[in-house]
């Protein structure tokens, strides 16, 4: 397998971004056109002007003149000597599987970064059991655009870390938990550009909500505006059927939630009980623009996200 340098700190994959919804494949721009690589190898590493430290800089100008039209190059001709200034700083690894990049050279300098001698030991091993697995398969795998579905407090933000870390991958698709502010202030600017969906609408119903939450000291997060119709479907239910039993009210959820009747909006539950109970009809919008369909079902509302400028960027919604 061939064996290729990479810098004390391994730059991000420099990649094309995957389409967006609603763009076609050939709309797609390159920020960073790069030489194809095999399927099952690291990534290549992101394009010398993207890099910050000088010293990535020169090694990756190294390393891609030496590698041409491959991948990456051949241990053979790799010569120690041509980057004595700066071999403190690099280490070398060689792809034995998609588990296991032996690193055969550290510099000094990384070794202690790490408190201790890395020749031998496998680069993944770096990282936890469970981020080591996703990302041994990840990039045995290819692609452009890994998807993390999970959670900003879990996993998912030590999976984009260690993509990013590993040179795997560094355009990144985030849906529903994965969407907050909390993200990109934890991972920096490496997680521009990267994009995402979460339940969302541009409804009146949505901002009285969000009004509503900051009164009370509440953030609004992915899912909360979800939870709070959910629980007022529930209670207007309760009303409409004259019984608490989930036999009885199921068979209104549909009445409350959808036309004919008075819209609903947020802050206005005693406004609708109290018109269920003259035997009135109501119309719940909610905080979500609740309509169900079929057997009960949401309709379904989201907004289309993107990072830039180290936030969350509302670009549309669906």
């Amino acid at each position: 397998m061939p064996r290729g340098a990479a810098p004390a700190q391994p730059p991000a994959t420099g990649t094309a971004h995957a389409p967006r919804p609603g763009q076609r494949e050939t709309d797609v721009p390159n920020r960073h056109a790069r030489k194809a690589r095999p399927r099952g190898h690291l990534a290549t590493g992101r394009h010398a002007s993207q890099m910050k430290h000088a010293t990535s800089r020169e090694l990756y100008s190294y390393w891609d003149r030496l590698r041409g039209t491959e991948s990456a190059p051949l241990r053979s001709a790799i010569e120690p000597s041509d980057i004595r200034r700066i071999l403190a700083d690099t280490f070398i690894a060689e792809a034995i599987d998609p588990t296991r990049y032996n690193i055969r050279l550290a510099g000094t300098r990384v070794c202690a970064l790490y408190g201790t001698e890395l020749k031998g030991s496998n680069l993944l091993d770096r990282w936890s059991d469970d981020d080591r697995s996703a990302l041994a398969t990840l990039a045995a795998a290819g692609g452009e655009v890994l998807v993390v579905a999970g959670y900003i407090d879990q996993g998912g933000k030590g999976i984009i870390q260690a993509s990013l870390d590993t040179g795997a991958f560094d355009t990144f698709y985030l849906p529903d938990g994965m969407v907050g502010d909390a993200l990109p202030a934890a991972i920096g600017s490496d997680l521009n550009g990267s994009y995402g969906a979460n339940p969302g609408t541009n409804s009146p119903g949505a901002a009285t909500y969000a009004d509503m939450a900051k009164a009370g000291g509440f953030k609004a997060g992915p899912f909360s505006a979800e939870s709070y119709d959910a629980a007022a479907l529930i209670l207007l239910a309760m009303q409409a059927a004259g019984s608490p039993d989930s036999a009885a009210l199921k068979d209104k959820i549909l009445d409350v939630a959808n036309a004919p009747g008075e819209k609903i909006f947020p802050g206005e539950l005693a406004k609708a009980l109290d018109i269920l109970k003259n035997g009135g009809d109501i119309d719940y919008v909610g905080a979500s623009a609740v309509e169900l369909v079929g057997a009960g079902e949401s309709a379904g509302n989201y907004r289309q996200i993107e990072i830039a400028n180290g936030g969350v960027k509302v670009v549309g919604y669906r």
